[in-house]
C-alpha cells in the first residue's frame, strides 16, 4: 500500500513535496506510528544547504541526478533510411560507418538536381542533439566545384510536417572529405530526422553526395554517485531510522538505487532495505526502507547509484 495517494500531484513542485511531508508525518508504517518519532528532517534540494558532499551527483532546483550529459552515436543499422540521395551507394551509403569514400560510392543525388535528402524513420521518436554530415573524399559536397553548401537539419512526426532544428552553411572543399556538426537546441523527439542538403551556383554535371550522416542521441547512461547528506544533531540515542525517497526513473532496481545511513556521524554506514512504497506522480516513485542502527547521536544519509539514469526530488529521513 502507498504511503502517500497516487497521482498525489501531476507535477514537482516545492510545495508539493512539503505536502507530501506532511502526510508522511501522520501515517502508520513499518508498524510504528511517524508521530511517534523523536525526530526528522526533509530536504526537497531547493538548496544544497543539506548536502555535505554531492559525491559526482549534479544539482538543479528540487532535484539531484546521476546523469552525466553527452551524447552517443545511433548505430547505422537502427532506423529505416529515408530521402532523395539514392543514386550511387544509395542511402545505405550514407550510414555503412564509412566516412571517408569516394564519390561514385557516396549516397548521391540526380545531375543537375540542387537539393537532395537524407535522414532515417525511427520505429518510435528520438531526440537526436547533434549530427555531423560528410561529403565524398574526392569531390567534397559536391561533384565539379567548391560550391556554397547549406544544411537543414529536419524533424517531423509525420514525414510531411517538417521543423527546422539546425542550419548550416559553409563553401564546399573539392578533393578533402569535409564534415560539418550542428548541435540541436531543442529536447524534442520526432520519429523522422533529415538532413537536407542545397548547392547554390551548381551547374548541369553536378550533383550532390554525402559520405556519411551520423546522428546522435542524448546518452542514457549515469554515473555511481555517492551524495552524502549533511549530518543532523539527535536529541536522544538513535536506536532505529527510516529512509522514503521520491525518485524518478524506470524499471530500476535496488542495484541502481541504494541508501544508507548514519546515526555516528559516518563511523559507521547501515544500508537500508528499500521497497516500492507507492507513486508519487506519473514519472516519480516513492521508495523507502526503516533500518535498526548503532546507538548515536548524529544522523545522515547516503545515496548511491550505478550506471541507471535516476533523479532524487526529495529525502525525508527520520529516527527513533
Amino acid at each position: 500500500m502507498g504511503i502517500v495517494p497516487a497521482n498525489l500531484g501531476p507535477r514537482l513542485s516545492t510545495l508539493e513535496t512539503e505536502f507530501a511531508a506532511e502526510v508522511l508525518r501522520n501515517i502508520l508504517k513499518d508498524g510504528w506510528s511517524v508521530c511517534a518519532l523523536a525526530a526528522g528532517v526533509a530536504d526537497v534540494f531547493s538548496d544544497q544547504t543539506g548536502i555535505a558532499a554531492l559525491g559526482g551527483a549534479a544539482w538543479s532546483a528540487n532535484s539531484l541526478t546521476n546523469y552525466t550529459g553527452g551524447s552517443v552515436a545511433v548505430p547505422g543499422a537502427t532506423g529505416t533510411a529515408i530521402g532523395t540521395l539514392t543514386s550511387g551507394g544509395g542511402l545505405a551509403a550514407g550510414f555503412d560507418g564509412t566516412s571517408v569514400q569516394a564519390m561514385v560510392n557516396c549516397a548521391n543525388g540526380a545531375a543537375a538536381v540542387t537539393s537532395g535528402t537524407i535522414g532515417k524513420h525511427w520505429s518510435s521518436a528520438k531526440q537526436i542533439v547533434n549530427y555531423t554530415i560528410t561529403g565524398s573524399s574526392d569531390e567534397g559536397f559536391n561533384y565539379g566545384a567548391n560550391r556554397t553548401v547549406q544544411v537543414d537539419f529536419l524533424g517531423s512526426n509525420d514525414g510531411v510536417s517538417w521543423t527546422t532544428l539546425d542550419t548550416q552553411s559553409f563553401i564546399d572543399a573539392a578533393g578533402l572529405s569535409k564534415s560539418q556538426s550542428g548541435s540541436l537546441n531543442t529536447s524534442a523527439s520526432y520519429l523522422y530526422h533529415e538532413a537536407k542538403v542545397t548547392i547554390t551556383g551548381m551547374s548541369g554535371g553536378e550533383h550532390i553526395s554525402v559520405a556519411e550522416l551520423v546522428l546522435f542521441e542524448q546518452s542514457s547512461s549515469g554515473a555511481a554517485v555517492n551524495t552524502v547528506s549533511a549530518a543532523f544533531g539527535a536529541a536522544i540515542n538513535i536506536s532505529q531510522m527510516r529512509v522514503v525517497a521520491l525518485i524518478e526513473g524506470y524499471s530500476f532496481a535496488w542495484t541502481d538505487c541504494m541508501f544508507d545511513v548514519t546515526s555516528d556521524n559516518g563511523a559507521t554506514w547501515t544500508p537500508v532495505p528499500l521497497a516500492w512504497l507507492g507513486k508519487y506522480s506519473t514519472p516519480v516513485q516513492i521508495v523507502g526502507g526503516l533500518v535498526g542502527v548503532p546507538l548515536g547521536t548524529s544522523a545522515a544519509w547516503r545515496w548511491r547509484t550505478s550506471s541507471f539514469v535516476l533523479k532524487n526530488h526529495g529525502v525525508f529521513l527520520q529516527w527513533k
